[in-house]
């Protein structure tokens, strides 16, 4: 027989939901650390022995769960709580109902017709220490919806009472916007996090700047740039150049490029007989909320980064010894040079580039260089 306890929720029944509950929600999108507090009220008000909101996926006729957060009982307690409600014996993830959820549900209205299914879960959440449980859902897309989930004290199986039932309906719309605040937040940190990764498996060294010079992001390639070279640098968050009209050109070269995007951008900084640091500005489309700003292309032909063999033979299709020689070509070794480095004779390497030129299209060399520069092979960074 199904134990019951008789009352009603007692202080519960005043539950409601106020600005300082809602405070605390509407914290959780910018600090997941804020769910735990938020949980230990509701605990608190509801008189429940623990509470959580968890993203739960519909797969085939089971529920997995993707995501957790957890009051500070159900932390210290996840452990012994999961081997009973992760389990594949847990009734509730193969008979949680159909999705879309219910916005309200309870243990005892999905297994009300089913008596030996509820005893089956009331005697899981007894040895974990919980009561009956009953919870608010919403779709979230994908098959897959949010829950927030309260259990009693255990051997406590009250179904959820009215008081409960208007506070949860109460809440839900509050909870959903959170839930969607959060999951959107954390694709774009994803997305960026992407983004800054993909800028940073490529040679070219990319910053972005505002109209005055402050560096709002750079990849690996100008970081290393603004580390080592004499021409250019960051101080204090800005771009430095150690010529006063070096930065005044550069400061004009940026305004420029926001003002009219089709400028020509280019410049180079340093002084006469030094290898100089070439700088070309891109325009970066912003909504009218955001601060203009201009991206950066920074490069230093002496230490362009030249292609391997192994990749101009699997770009262009050559042997080992063809593509050896189009590297050597591409670093500017001459057919003579490269025949004397290799101790055979300069007809031979000749015949040898015919056949490379043959492989990839080029008409001569010259363009078998330049399409070699304009590969792939010279984007890809080093691991």
């Amino acid at each position: 027989m199904l134990r019951q306890k008789e009352g009603k929720v007692g202080t519960s029944m005043g539950l409601r939901v106020d600005e300082s509950l809602l405070g605390q929600l509407y914290r959780t999108p910018d600090c997941e650390q804020a769910w735990l507090p938020l949980l230990d009220e509701l605990c608190a008000r509801f008189r429940v022995r623990n509470a959580a909101v968890q993203l739960l996926r519909a797969r085939a006729d089971r529920l997995d769960q993707e995501w957790m957060v957890r009051d500070s009982y159900s932390v210290s307690q996840a452990r012994a709580h999961d081997r009973w409600l992760a389990a594949p014996d847990n009734l509730r993830l193969s008979r949680a109902g159909s999705y879309p959820p219910p916005p309200i549900s309870s243990d005892a209205r999905i297994f009300g017709d089913d008596p030996k299914a509820l005893a089956s879960v009331h005697s899981g959440l007894d040895a974990i220490g919980l009561g009956a449980g009953f919870w608010t859902s919403f779709p979230l897309g994908e098959g897959r919806h949010v829950t927030m989930i309260l259990h009693r004290a255990a051997g406590d199986y009250r179904d959820i009472q009215d008081a409960e039932e208007g506070f949860l309906r109460t809440f839900l719309p509050h909870l959903r916007q959170a839930v969607h605040l959060s999951t959107r937040l954390r694709d774009l940190d994803d997305a960026a996090d992407r983004y800054r990764a993909a800028a940073g498996a490529v040679d070219s060294a990319m910053l972005v700047c505002d109209a005055d010079l402050r560096v709002e992001w750079c990849n690996g390639p100008a970081e290393a740039i603004l580390a080592a070279s004499p021409h250019l640098s960051q101080r204090q968050g800005r771009l430095w150049t150690p010529s006063g009209a070096t930065m005044k050109a550069l400061r004009d070269l940026v305004h420029r490029q926001i003002d009219h995007p089709a400028a020509d951008g280019l410049m180079a900084l340093g002084q006469p007989g030094m290898t100089p640091l070439q700088v070309r500005a891109a325009e970066v489309r912003r909504n009218a909320r955001a601060d203009d700003a201009v991206l950066l292309l920074l490069a230093q032909p002496e230490t362009v980064r030249l292609p391997s063999s192994q990749d101009l033979a699997r770009l262009f299709g050559l042997t080992g010894a063809e593509a050896q020689l189009a590297a050597a070509l591409a670093a500017g070794e001459t057919v003579r040079g490269y025949a004397g480095q290799r101790g055979t004779t300069e007809g031979t390497v000749r015949v040898q580039l015919k056949q490379v030129l043959a492989k990839t299209g080029a008409a001569r060399q010259s363009d078998l260089v330049r399409m070699i520069f304009q590969s792939v092979a010279m984007q890809a960074r080093a691991g």
